[in-house]
């Protein structure tokens, strides 16, 4: 049992590093362009086309998420895994308004509050994954969520459970068995929380402001859509999963794609000296369109229809090549060049794909906004900016990233 265990879990991480490889390689790009009949990952269609990517993501009727089964074996279905739906509109509707511009108006200044001291005390090298951006997260995913402190233990956690259900297709179980463990932790804790929450307004304490306080202002007034306190553990879980993921995974690719640029590096700094935030979210953004944190996005078919090449059937299933789709030369003229200004309208933000097209946009996009653009501009301030070390992994995670800077 143990060999065929060990056997399994080395065929697994074996096709898991292969496809890595190909998610990110230029050359398989082409490629799959030049011969999308023959494109496949792991048995999985590959979509490289811009036009093609966002077509599939917006007929969510046609090519569904496939990420449910994982979710309910974490005893976590949130919102994501369901299609347009009342299990996905209601939470949907319920939570945005928590997560608005408004709702969470502090979080950049947080971010930067978090971050400033870290890169003072640097000494002119920091460490940008878990020297920067992980206190950066304890202190304000809890803060804003309202599930208290978010300690070392549940990043890794919520890394962990993000993995199983994201970056995990076959399997592993490997990850799989401690993904189950940490889902369960995190729901305990988030549970305890709401508990505590409604207690606390039972004793007539005042509403607070985070997205904990507005979902049970919600629910006590009545206000509809509303979640109930079992809804409420399962999005909130969700959303700390998501949130912890996204920003850990999104700072490193995109620092470690801007500091090849040095256009990008000085126009980012220009910004960042300026106090404008836009224009170093629209440089961040250059830089994941470059290097995505998100790779490939898996959808299945639900019912028959074309793609290039041919047609796909139902139940197949299909990978977006994200990073493909944004080199596409048609969308964005020299897509290998570094173009700090290629993002800077509305319109033009809107090609882009990593944060997903359609329905399931990520729901948090203006969260990373914010963080990510904070976290940033604690460096970019920094003279000479530049790498120290390529970025390490740690299975599919960035794990490393060493950047320094003239001490001031």
């Amino acid at each position: 049992m143990g060999l065929r265990r060990a056997l399994l879990v080395w065929r697994l991480d074996l096709l898991a590093a292969v496809a890595a490889r190909l998610l990110r390689s230029p050359l398989f790009y082409a490629w799959c362009r030049r011969f999308p009949r023959l494109a496949t990952i792991a048995g999985m269609r590959v979509v490289a086309e811009h036009a093609e990517a966002k077509r599939v993501l917006a007929q969510d009727r046609s090519f569904g998420v496939i990420y449910l089964e994982r979710m309910e074996r974490l005893q976590s279905p949130f919102l994501l895994g369901f299609d347009r739906s009342p299990p996905h509109d209601g939470p949907r509707r319920a939570l945005y308004p928590a997560l608005s511009g408004r709702a969470i108006a502090d979080l950049y200044r947080d971010s930067m509050a978090a971050a400033q001291p870290v890169v003072r005390g640097a000494g002119g090298r920091v460490e940008l994954v878990h020297q920067l951006t992980d206190p950066v997260l304890s202190a304000t995913v809890g803060a804003h969520l309202g599930t208290g402190t978010t300690s070392r233990r549940q990043l890794d956690a919520a890394r962990l459970v993000f993995r199983d259900i994201f970056i995990n297709p076959k399997g592993n179980p490997d990850v799989s068995e401690p993904a189950v463990a940490a889902a369960a932790a995190l729901r305990s804790h988030v549970r305890a929380c709401v508990r505590d929450r409604q207690a606390e307004l039972d004793r007539g304490a005042a509403m607070r402001r985070d997205v904990l306080g507005r979902v049970l202002d919600a629910q006590r007034a009545n206000r509809e859509p509303f979640l109930t306190d079992e809804q409420a553990v399962t999005q909130i879980t969700g959303l700390l999963v998501a949130w912890v993921a996204s920003i850990s995974r999104g700072m490193a690719f995109a620092l470690d794609a801007l500091l090849d640029s040095e256009e990008g590096v000085s126009a980012g700094r220009e910004a960042a000296l300026a106090g404008e935030r836009g224009p170093v979210w629209a440089v961040l953004q250059e830089a994941m369109r470059l290097q995505p944190p998100v790779p490939g996005i898996e959808r299945r078919c639900l019912r028959e229809g074309p793609l290039p090449g041919g047609r796909i059937a139902r139940e197949k299933e299909l990978v977006l090549l994200t990073g493909a789709a944004m080199r596409d030369a048609k969308v964005f003229p020299h897509p290998r060049r570094f173009d700090p200004s290629r993002v800077r309208d509305e319109d033009a933000s809107e090609l882009l794909l990593g944060f997903g097209h359609g329905v399931h946009k990520c729901l948090g996009l203006w969260v990373s906004e914010q963080q990510m653009t904070a976290i940033a501009t604690a460096l970019l301030v920094r003279p000479n900016l530049r790498k120290g070390s390529k970025l390490k992994f740690a299975g599919p995670y960035p794990d490393r990233l060493d950047v320094v800077f003239d001490p001031v």
